[in-house]
């Protein structure tokens, strides 16, 4: 079953950071981006077999998170943390 992952982050270049990581790390796709509020908050969409696109969401968040702001979709605990 395919499933579609979502990564909100600001930046660009923490975008890429995510986007590489999370495809090196699991077998999904990158499909696009957007860029939202004046470029700053930047959604990067993946897609893959659902637990691909689990893993890879995870380790995208794990790797930019030591450096940058990211917020998981759906973790109420991060959510007031990028505005």
């Amino acid at each position: 079953m395919q499933a579609i992952g979502l990564f909100e982050i600001r930046g660009n270049v923490p975008a890429v950071v995510a986007v590489d990581a999370m495809t090196k790390a699991a077998n999904v796709h990158f499909l696009t981006w957007e860029q939202k509020l004046g470029g700053w908050l930047v959604t990067v969409i993946i897609q893959g077999e659902v637990s691909a696109v689990q893993a890879a969401h995870g380790f995208g968040f794990d790797v930019v998170y030591q450096g940058a702001s990211a917020v998981r979709a759906g973790d109420p605990d991060a959510v007031g943390g990028i505005l």
